[in-house]
């Protein structure tokens, strides 16, 4: 499946100018090699976090794995806007500054399982551009396959058929083009389109994908990250006023054989934190394991029926942050009520709602799945 068919037709709106747009387009025109200071990226990054806002509700609605409770999309985002926030407070320029930001952003809101996913993918990037001023093509294609390998190193038990996947395959992809020319456009159109054509393959590597007629959430929201950036770099819009449309809503075949239990999260923080043996300990308490970050900040994620003893031993180990506890059951059937209301505009509010005034299709969406009760949408300028 293409997101390309996935959009609607939607109202675009332009995105700014970069003060380095001219210099890059001359350096493509010219053949000379194409490059961007930390300033440069942190449009990049801007661009793959408009672009994937306006892919939320699509990436929602193929959330079948793990857990099929239709939030990958608004995981992901809000872990991108938490690296946007690091980002915008760095004054310094050189490439190695920002995406040290990025990481660090991405880790400390990781959201869900795809979010801490996809901070150790930013995590690998800043790790290979640790120490560089500029950025190449060859350098991002370098940094694409460190930050693959680093991200298949914090999965405990990898799953093809994944973001994972998508992740490896397109890094694969920019080597190869990167090997041809130093021109990032190419590098990137090239990773993109293997990331895309992975992507459709998604259902051959994992069964629940293929049984629910869906690609992989996770792959589909990097595709939208890689996509933003390529579009940026093309100088074509990113962003939109209306979502990409969701797929068809998802028809269980019945309810699973037994509860989700819960979705934790949590950061744990400390000095020379022994983050092997959290990790052991850590992932004979559930599934879905995710154990990442330094002897100073861990970050957890772990789907358990029995989160009290995760709490009650990480707390030996330092203090917690950042607690997240959700009932994935309750998600799951939320997530279906969702689908079964789609066509329905008014969906019915209890005695005591919350009303959310946003800007934007993204938030809206972010909002909703916070549980709001009612939406209205300002009006853009």
């Amino acid at each position: 499946m293409s997101e390309k068919n996935a959009l609607s037709q939607a109202e675009i709106i332009p995105p700014e100018p970069s003060p380095h747009s001219e210099q890059l387009a001359d350096a493509r025109h010219s053949g000379k090699p194409s490059i961007c200071d930390g300033q440069e990226f942190r449009r990049y990054i801007e661009a793959a976090g408009s672009w994937l806002e306006a892919h939320i509700e699509l990436i929602n609605s193929l959330n079948v794995y793990p857990v099929p409770d239709g939030d990958t999309g608004t995981n992901m985002y809000l872990t991108m806007q938490a690296a946007l926030r690091e980002i915008s407070a760095v004054a310094e320029n050189t490439i190695s500054a920002v995406v040290r930001a990025l990481a660090h952003g991405s880790l400390m809101g990781a959201r869900g399982n795809s979010g801490v996913i996809l901070s150790q993918i930013w995590r690998g990037v800043a790790k290979y551009l640790d120490g560089k001023t500029y950025l190449t093509a060859s350098d991002w294609a370098q940094a694409m396959r460190e930050g693959s390998a680093v991200a298949y190193k914090g999965v405990i038990r990898p799953v093809e058929g994944t973001i994972l996947t998508v992740a490896r395959e397109a890094s694969e992809a920019a080597l190869r083009a990167a090997a041809q020319s130093e021109d990032i456009v190419f590098v990137m159109q090239q990773a993109l389109a293997q990331a895309q054509t992975t992507l459709v393959h998604t259902p051959d590597l994992l069964p629940v994908l293929k049984e629910a007629g869906v690609v992989d959430a996770g792959g589909q929201g990097l595709c939208a990250i890689l996509e933003g950036i390529l579009r940026y770099l093309r100088g074509e819009p990113t962003k939109v006023v209306e979502g990409a449309k969701p797929v068809s809503r998802l028809e269980p075949e019945g309810e699973p054989e037994h509860e989700y239990g819960y979705d934790v999260q949590f950061l744990v923080v400390g000095e020379n934190l022994p983050i092997d043996a959290i990790r052991e300990t850590i992932m004979g308490m559930g599934d879905s394991v995710l154990v990442v970050g330094d002897s100073t900040t861990i970050k957890v994620h772990i789907h358990s029926e029995d989160p009290g003893r995760i709490f009650s031993y990480a707390t030996t180990q330092g203090q917690l942050q950042d607690v997240v506890l959700e009932n994935m059951q309750d998600q799951y059937h939320q997530f279906l009520a969702k689908q079964s209301n789609s066509s329905d505009p008014a969906l019915p509010t209890g005695e005591i709602s919350t009303v959310a005034i946003v800007n934007g299709e993204g938030i809206s969406q972010v909002f909703e799945s916070l549980g709001g009760g009612a939406l209205w949408q300002a009006a853009r300028p």
